[in-house]
Parts: structure tokens; C-alpha cells; sequence
């Protein structure tokens, strides 16, 4: 769990204002892949994939270059981007966590320019403490449904030793 103390950053957020976010481990292989599948909109039956979709962006994070902003792409595409991102996680799998963090302002459906700075300052502050970040996910294309975003991180080796569950405070 990371576990940001409100105090001056926090209050200058206005949608993702949550302070305590929770990671989980993936069960398994399958279970990663299944993410992915989800995330990227690329399950066999498309449950999750609607006229909204579209609107949908991923930041992939390689180490060495600089994250790369993917629109909405045709489902074969999807599909190829998925496979790349499991080609490179897979071997990492004991070491990733996966979060949903959600917009907590119950009035807002739809992602605006001021909420994707947001998410990139929540990222920001991961990284700072040590966190390795692979894959955003915006979803917005569940209207019935608060905005959020998706990520699957590395934990900090450190920290992770010590403890199941990962505290962090921030300064």
C-alpha cells in the first residue's frame, strides 16, 4: 500500500486526492495476461470495449527511453501491443504490482487536460520513491463509472523485502 500523508502537495490536487493506494501482486502468468487483456481493450469478446473506447490512452515506460503516448488503435494493433508489453513483464512477474486509482471527485466522467497532469504528478511522486513504472492506462470509456486510471509498477526492492505490503510516506 502506499500511503501519501495529506499535506501541502495533496491539497493542490483536485481529482486524485486519495492517499492511501493500494498495489496488488499478480496471482500468476494467466493472471497478468488477463490485465493486459483488459487494459488494452483486447479480450476475446470486447466486454469492456464500447463507442466511448476511443477515448482510451496508455503511456508505455522503457527503461532507457522515454514513455511513449499510445492512442486508441485498431484492435489488431492492440492486440500487438499487448503481446510486446507481456513479452517484456513476464520475467519481472514476482516483482510487479497492479493499481486502479480512481478520480474522487464524483461529478467528473470524462478525462480533461488538468486530470492527466494529475495522473503524471502521481506517477512523479512513485518514482521519486522508488518506484518503476510500466504501463498507465486511462480509461474512459466507462461513464457509469468515476475516471481512473490503471498501472502496473515495480516495486521498490527494498521495501519489498521487508514487507508484504508497501508503505510509503511521502515528505
Amino acid at each position: 500500500m502506499l500511503n501519501f500523508k495529506k499535506n501541502e502537495d495533496l491539497k493542490n490536487y483536485k481529482y486524485f486526492t486519495n492517499s492511501r493506494i493500494e498495489l496488488a501482486k499478480f496471482n500468476d502468468l494467466k493472471h497478468l495476461s488477463n490485465h493486459l487483456n483488459y487494459l488494452f481493450r483486447v479480450d476475446s469478446s470486447q466486454k469492456w470495449t464500447n463507442e466511448e473506447s476511443k477515448k482510451n490512452k496508455a503511456i508505455l515506460y522503457y527503461q532507457g527511453y522515454r514513455p511513449s503516448l499510445v492512442n486508441w488503435c485498431p484492435l489488431e494493433e492492440r492486440k500487438r501491443i499487448k503481446s510486446r508489453v507481456y513479452t517484456l513483464l513476464k520475467s519481472e512477474l514476482e516483482e510487479l504490482r497492479y493499481v486502479r486509482i480512481e478520480c474522487d471527485n464524483p461529478n467528473v466522467y470524462h478525462w480533461n487536460k488538468e486530470m492527466f497532469r494529475e495522473m503524471l504528478n502521481r506517477i512523479s511522486d512513485m518514482e521519486k520513491h522508488g518506484y518503476e513504472i510500466f504501463v498507465a492506462q486511462i480509461h474512459d470509456d466507462q461513464p457509469d463509472l468515476w475516471c481512473h486510471f490503471h498501472l502496473i509498477v515495480k516495486a521498490p526492492q527494498q521495501r519489498e523485502k521487508k514487507t508484504e505490503k508497501t508503505e510509503i510516506e511521502r515528505d
